[in-house]
C-alpha cells in the first residue's frame, strides 16, 4: 500500500506518483491530479482517491493497462483528454455529475464495453471492441471519438442512428472491408481521414445532408438514403 513519499505534490497538485504499489491511496488535501501523474505504471490495479479533488488531467493515467478501479469523489467536476486512454481493464462506473470530460478520455478502455461491445460514456462513442461484421451503433449516442473503430479489419458495415452530430478524426480507418456506413442528417462534422482506406466503402446518407457533400469531396460513393 501507497505511503506518503511516493507522491509529488505541489500545492494541493499531485505532480507524479513514485511508488510501485498495486493498490495506491492517494493523500488528503489533493485537490488536482495532475499530468501524466500515473501514466504507464502498470503495476497499480485500485486508485483511491480523497475527496476534495475537483480534476484529473490530462493522460493522468494514460497507459495504466492493469488499473481496474479507481473512485470518482463527489468533488470531482473534471477529467482532462486522454486521461485513461489505454486502460483497458477499467471497469469503474463513471456518475453523472462530473461536468467536463476531454477528449479521448476514455479510448481503448475495453472493460467498459457493452454487451455488444460498444465504450459510451456519456453519449460518446470512445472504442467498438465487439466481433460483429455489422456495427449498429446504441441510441442515445451523439459522438463517435477519434479512431473509434480504428483497424477494425472484420467490420462490414455500420449503422449510425440519428443523433449522432460528429465523427472523430480517424473514426474508421483502416477498416479495410467496411462496405457501406449509414450515416444520418444528424451528423455535420465528419472528422480528417476518417474514413480513410476503406477502399470499398459506400455511404448511405439522405440527399442533401452534409454526409452526401463529404462522401462528393473525398471521392466515396454516395447512394440516397
Amino acid at each position: 500500500m501507497s505511503h506518503a513519499n511516493d507522491f509529488v505534490i505541489e500545492n494541493g497538485v499531485l505532480r507524479e506518483y513514485i511508488g510501485e504499489d498495486e493498490v495506491v491511496i492517494v493523500p488528503e488535501g489533493v485537490v488536482e491530479i495532475g499530468v501524466k501523474a500515473f501514466a504507464d505504471i502498470e503495476c497499480i490495479i485500485n486508485v483511491v482517491l480523497p475527496n476534495g479533488v475537483e480534476s484529473i488531467g490530462e493522460r493522468a493515467f494514460s497507459g495504466c493497462v492493469c488499473l481496474s478501479d479507481i473512485n470518482f469523489p463527489d468533488s470531482l467536476r473534471s477529467i482532462g483528454d486522454y486521461a485513461f486512454v489505454g486502460c483497458e481493464s477499467l471497469e469503474s462506473f463513471v456518475p453523472d455529475y462530473i461536468e467536463n470530460i476531454g477528449k479521448g478520455a476514455f479510448c481503448c478502455c475495453n472493460a467498459l464495453a457493452d454487451e455488444n461491445g460498444f465504450v459510451v460514456i456519456r453519449g460518446i462513442l470512445y472504442n467498438y471492441c465487439g466481433d460483429s461484421y455489422d456495427a449498429v451503433i446504441p441510441k442515445g449516442t451523439t459522438q463517435i471519438e477519434e479512431e473509434a473503430f480504428f483497424m477494425g479489419e472484420e467490420l462490414e458495415s455500420v449503422i449510425i442512428p440519428e443523433g449522432v452530430i460528429s465523427i472523430g478524426e480517424l473514426a474508421f480507418s483502416e477498416c479495410y472491408n467496411l462496405e457501406y456506413a449509414i450515416i444520418p442528417d444528424s451528423v455535420k462534422s465528419i472528422g480528417r481521414r476518417a474514413f480513410e482506406d476503406c477502399e470499398n466503402l459506400t455511404i448511405y446518407a439522405p440527399t442533401g445532408s452534409y454526409a452526401e457533400k463529404y462522401a462528393k469531396e473525398n471521392n466515396i460513393p454516395f447512394v440516397a438514403e
